[in-house]
């Protein structure tokens, strides 16, 4: 089975394997399905497998009540807090929240998501018991060719 969604999705839903995934320029908001369609978007092929448990020793995120949290488990990870380059991730052990294009090039990923996040009404999060942490994976992409 091949699944279509995007990572962060198909991160929340435990989804292992190969999906289709939609490429999404940073800031783009789509709110209807008009504008889905009306976006013309590319597609790439990503698949996310499980991978031993690791210690991080890298935190992104630009939520402050994250970075709390995760420092909290995580002491000794560098945290990093603004906008991200591929040099500053690949080959690490990543906890937080990465785009797609850098999650593929970490050795390791623990995504965090908070639960009924909404962008235009939530801003930093400060229940904690909305914050979870997914399994470490590996996220690489798939030719179609």
């Amino acid at each position: 089975m091949l699944w279509l969604g995007t990572l962060s999705a198909a991160l929340q839903a435990k989804t292992i394997g190969a999906f289709f995934t939609p490429i999404l320029p940073r800031g783009l908001k789509l709110t209807t399905a008009q504008d889905v369609w009306d976006a013309d978007l590319d597609a790439g092929c990503l698949r996310v497998d499980l991978v031993e448990y690791e210690a991080p020793n890298l935190i992104v995120s630009r939520h402050p009540a994250t970075i709390k949290m995760l420092r909290e488990r995580w002491p000794s990870a560098t945290v990093l807090d603004g906008d991200v380059s591929v040099d500053q991730v690949r080959g690490k052990v990543v906890a937080g929240t990465l785009p797609p294009q850098l999650v593929t090039e970490v050795s390791s990923y623990r995504p965090v998501w908070v639960d009924k996040y909404d962008a235009s009404t939530d801003g930093d999060i400060e229940d904690a018991g909305r914050i979870t942490i997914g399994h470490p994976v590996r996220v690489s992409r798939v030719s179609l060719h």
